[in-house]
């Protein structure tokens, strides 16, 4: 597989200047199983998580896919609990998407806790997480039937991280390849 970077992108920018959001254009063979191509606009591009929840978790639950829903249940939780029936409206759900994650009243994720020192936060059900959180701080933009950009949602702390991990076909391999194939999967009518 070809790993190019755009010499537009190279070294776009540096901690403290504005973020391109593109981050990379990623084709598959048909079934959307398989990679064939990884096109990167951005070399320098590092993640690590800080837990935060800053701009994620705290502004409430994402959508949910019938696949998502089903991995939640399995860890053990009734559809009651965590699903939100009065939210039908607040997205308009692509195809994929089913329902919304219920959220407290302080507007965060049911499944967010903070804690025990009261610094970070954490998710309750990490494991078993929704697609859209596996997938975040990035985010899926279609191009074809075959072919996506993947860019990244720039006000999360967690990127530029000096300790981070650099974002390169081994971190999408790695950490997000499998959200965004459930994602991208077309549920059966």
């Amino acid at each position: 597989m070809r790993n190019k970077y755009l010499e537009i992108g190279r070294n776009h920018f540096k901690l403290g200047e504005e973020l391109n959001d593109l981050v990379a254009r990623i084709s598959f063979k048909g079934n959307r199983a398989e990679i064939t191509d990884m096109i990167f606009y951005q070399g320098e591009l590092k993640f690590k998580c800080q837990h935060c929840a800053s701009l994620c978790c705290r502004l409430g639950g994402p959508p949910l896919a019938q696949k998502d829903i089903n991995t939640i249940m399995k860890a053990g939780y009734d559809p009651g609990e965590f699903l939100d029936s009065t939210s039908s409206d607040r997205f308009r759900f692509s195809k994929s998407m089913q329902s919304v994650m219920r959220n407290r009243q302080d507007g965060s994720c049911i499944f967010l806790e903070i804690n025990k020192e009261g610094s970070t936060y954490e998710c309750l059900i990490y494991d078993h997480r929704p697609a859209l959180c596996r997938l975040y701080p990035f985010q899926l933009e279609v191009v074809d039937r075959q072919s996506f950009l993947l860019r990244v949602v720039p006000c999360c702390r967690g990127l530029n991280d000096p300790e981070g991990e650099p974002v390169n076909e081994e971190f999408i391999r790695r950490h997000i390849i499998k959200a965004i194939i459930d994602l991208l999967a077309v549920p059966s009518q």
